[in-house]
């Protein structure tokens, strides 16, 4: 029961980790040259390992499959653990929606959508794709993909 609240508390907001640049809004990331991630660059990199830190400091590594399935692990910064199991779909216009089950923590689910944009070879995750003043979530980590 515990795990299931600390779970809850600490959440992955994977799709949320941000640049580890000097912007203070999602304009400013834009502004530098990031562009938008659609789904034909996304099918084209997978399989993928995405590893970041969310934005509570649980570490997260997502294998992102053809087909719309996904598998990981998360470790909290409290050190719980568990697998991930789940599925991910991304629209037309860019934006990558995830469904995943935590095994280890009665299998919670969670669900939550955002947007992938590349600056500088490296892949970013943020809530928004045109509110230009929207605050850019700490801590600041780039996803790392890799095939």
């Amino acid at each position: 029961m515990r795990t299931t609240a600390l779970l809850a508390t600490t959440g992955v907001a994977l799709l949320f980790a941000t640049p580890a640049m000097a912007q203070r809004n999602f304009g400013e990331f834009l502004d530098m040259g990031a562009t938008k991630v659609l789904k034909p660059e996304w099918d084209s990199v997978l399989p993928a390992s995405i590893r970041a830190l969310s934005a509570q400091g649980s570490n997260v590594t997502l294998e992102f499959a053809r087909g719309g399935t996904l598998s990981g692990e998360i470790i909290t910064k409290e050190g719980y653990k568990s697998r991930i199991k789940g599925t991910w779909t991304m629209d037309a216009g860019g934006k990558l929606c995830i469904f995943e089950t935590f095994e280890a923590f009665n299998n919670q689910s969670h669900q939550e959508c955002g947007y992938r944009y590349r600056l500088n070879g490296n892949y970013y995750g943020t809530t928004t794709d045109s509110d230009r003043s929207a605050p850019v979530r700490n801590p600041l980590v780039p996803y790392q993909v890799k095939k």
